[in-house]
């Protein structure tokens, strides 16, 4: 009964703000570019932390390799909406990643993301941009919290040594150590230079990053102004924003719900994923690749009914192979299905990258 409630009171929150009749669909995914697990840290944590479980994140969610980008690549180009687009993923990046240096955990010591790639990875991404179904955008420096990190490894001998094995995000509590914006007075601040991350954005790939999303949606309305001083207007969210609570309770965040195309005090505006396509997460629940498959169509047509675009969450996790191949090609093999189906059930459907609709809420609004 409470679950049942709980769902109306979010479908009821999800109906607020900007309509369209257009069926629009974005496709929104995380965490490119950042380094959480390897190969050898998973391997290392079976063998030597039995006992430790890894959530569905740390045991997949490795660096992007030039294969796993082609792969994704032949199931977007596959297909192309009635207005010549092919679906579009908007791509959110992590610039930079903490390195060890052999010795000592520098936890200081960051390196660019396009440093540890291949080059003919970044040689595809950008190859790409003539499909326009793979888009770079932003979602900060590092995607980890400092001081949760330092804090844990001082304690946990086995989460100093898993970052020696590039095992990131081992902390207790709801995100892992992940929520990098999740800072209170007196922590170190380098990891949330939205600046920085803009800068290092833009000499990489060659242009302005103009959206955003803060790691697990963890942020104060003060590092709005930044993302406005850096030229980004599109913050991506979900329904509920978490923001940090600075004195030290047991809580961590106060909720504050969001709606799609809700504009803050400085002009920048709020678009709020409505629909998810996480398979990883739906196989560590005991459900199937089918139940993630069926769940999201169902979301999009909730999301059409209340003529609202639909905003497919979909974390880079599901479409990199580099620790457990199988369940990256079942997982593209429903992310084709996914596609197929949407084509099939609404043809009309038009797919946009989280920057155009954007500009099209902007568009309308002034009409």
């Amino acid at each position: 009964m409470i679950k049942k409630l709980k769902q109306m009171v979010k479908n009821l929150l999800l109906k607020r703000g900007y309509k369209t009749k257009r069926h629009l669909v974005v496709i929104e995914s995380d965490d490119w570019g950042s380094i959480r697990s390897s190969k050898q840290g998973v391997a290392f944590i079976k063998e030597n932390y039995p006992n430790f479980k890894l959530d569905a994140y740390q045991s997949v969610d490795c660096l992007e390799s030039e294969k796993d980008l082609l792969s994704l690549f032949k199931v977007l180009n596959k297909y192309k909406d009635s207005f010549g687009n092919h679906p579009i993923i908007t791509a959110n990046f992590i610039m930079q990643n903490a390195i060890y240096d052999g010795q000592n955990i520098e936890y200081e010591n960051f390196t660019n993301t396009y440093t540890r790639y291949a080059y003919s990875s970044l040689k595809v991404i950008k190859e790409n941009f003539t499909n326009k179904s793979f888009i770079p955008q932003l979602h900060g420096l590092v995607h980890f919290n400092l001081q949760k990190q330092k804090d844990t490894a001082r304690k946990n001998k086995m989460v100093n040594e898993c970052w020696k094995q590039e095992m990131i995000g081992l902390c207790e509590g709801e995100y892992v150590g992940m929520d990098t914006f999740n800072i209170k007075p007196g922590d170190e601040t380098y990891c949330t230079n939205i600046k920085k991350s803009a800068d290092i954005f833009y000499k990489t790939f060659g242009y302005k990053a103009e959206s955003f999303v803060f790691p697990c949606y963890v942020f104060n309305s003060e590092y709005e102004k930044f993302l406005l001083e850096s030229g980004i207007k599109n913050i991506q969210t979900s329904l509920i924003q978490n923001i940090p609570i600075k004195k030290v309770t047991a809580k961590e965040y106060n909720k504050k719900f969001r709606y799609m195309g809700e504009k803050n005090s400085i002009g920048g505006i709020y678009t709020v994923r409505n629909c998810f396509f996480e398979p990883i997460k739906f196989q560590s629940q005991s459900k199937t690749v089918v139940d993630c498959l069926n769940n999201c169509l169902n979301q999009v047509e909730n999301a059409f009914r209340n003529k609202k675009p639909a905003i497919i969450c979909s974390h880079r996790a599901n479409y990199v192979g580099g620790i457990n191949k199988t369940q990256q090609e079942e997982n593209l093999k429903y992310l084709d299905l996914l596609l197929q189906s949407i084509l099939e059930r609404w043809s009309d459907v038009q797919f946009v990258s989280s920057t155009e609709l954007c500009k099209i809420i902007q568009e309308d609004k002034c009409k």
